[in-house]
Order: C-alpha cells, then structure tokens, then sequence
C-alpha cells in the first residue's frame, strides 16, 4: 500500500469540503444582499424603492395609510409589507408612485415635515402589537374613504337639487311669460272687438 494514498484521500476531501462551505457561503451572501428595498428621506418626504420585473405599472396594487405601505404585484407572486416607524401624510397630493427600469420608487410625504425618521420600519413592537397597529391604520383608511364618499355623494345630490329647482324656475318663469302673453293677445282682441262695435 502506497503510503501517500491515506493522505491523498484526505487532500480531495478537504478540497471537497471547501469547495461546498464556499458555496454554502456565496448563497448566504447573496440572500443578504438581496433586499426588499432601498429608501431614502429628506426633510419632507421618503422615498422606497424596490426592484420590481416582468410587470408594467397598471398590474402593480399600491396602498399606503398613514402607517403602512403594501405593495403587491400577483403576476408576478410579488408582495412586499412595510409597517412604517412614523406616520405619512397619505393625503398629500404630492404623493406619486412610478416604474423606472424595474424599479418600483413610491413618493410619500411626511405627516411632520423636518423630523427625521433614520429608520424605516417600526421594530420595536411584538407581531401581535404590529398587526394591531397595521389594521387600526387601514380601517382608518377606510373610514375617511367613506366618509369622503358619503360628502361627495350629498355634493352631488345637492347639485342635482340645484339644477332641478333652476329648472323648475326657468319652467315657471316660461309658463307665466305664456299666460300673460295670452292674456294680453286676448285683452288686445277684446279691445279690438269693442273698438268695432
């Protein structure tokens, strides 16, 4: 028996096993660098980003509260949660969401201008905590939806009544114009009626 074959076993074993640690660690690294998002803030507002591909803008769902940002695009089994630490203003007309080079960036702006977030997701709660916060934020979505439908629909009912009560006016106005244009044609005949006799 050759004496170095004991070692040369040992030798491609090693390599072996480094070979798969070297793999096994590659895959850690990637998963770790293959974050969900990225985002910044200014003074203002805050900015997330994430990397969204094979979808177009329109098959993206968007949905921000004060609290929370939900994104999800079912074409492509994509959905991303993001519980934030502070509040937005979700009614801000500068709020915006576009797709520029698979990247999915949302525009929010702070609910306190000047203050400064340095994170982005609430952390310091319990799961249950977080979902207690999550719903309280979207019911209150909801609510102010509502109530916002509810004063645009007596809006326009009280539009209706408006239009309905200027034509009847107008109507009004119309028929007392007849009768008194028939009334004085028929003052007019009688006049003349008498003037012959």
């Amino acid at each position: 028996q050759n004496p170095k074959t004991p070692n040369l076993r040992i030798f491609w074993k090693l390599i072996i096993l480094n070979s798969n640690l070297h793999m096994s660690i590659s895959k850690v690294t990637i998963k770790k660098g293959d974050s969900k998002y990225t985002w910044l803030e200014t003074d203002e507002s805050i900015v997330v980003k994430m990397p969204i591909k094979g979808v177009v803008l329109k098959q993206i769902d968007v949905f921000f509260s004060d609290l929370l940002l939900k994104v999800n695009a079912t074409s492509i089994k994509y959905l991303t949660i993001i519980d934030f630490k502070h509040k937005i203003d979700y009614l801000s007309p500068k709020n915006r969401v576009q797709l520029i080079d698979s990247k999915l960036e949302v525009y929010l702006m702070k609910a306190t201008p000047g203050a400064k977030w340095e994170q982005l997701e609430v952390s310091d709660l319990t799961r249950q905590q977080v979902m207690a916060r999550r719903q309280k934020s979207v019911d209150e979505f909801h609510a102010h939806e509502e109530a916002e439908r509810q004063k645009s629909s007596k809006a326009v009912l009280k539009q209706e009544k408006e239009v309905i009560d200027h034509q009847m006016t107008v109507e009004r106005h119309e028929r007392k114009t007849i009768k008194n244009k028939k009334k004085a044609e028929l003052n007019a005949a009688q006049d003349k009626l008498f003037a012959d006799l």
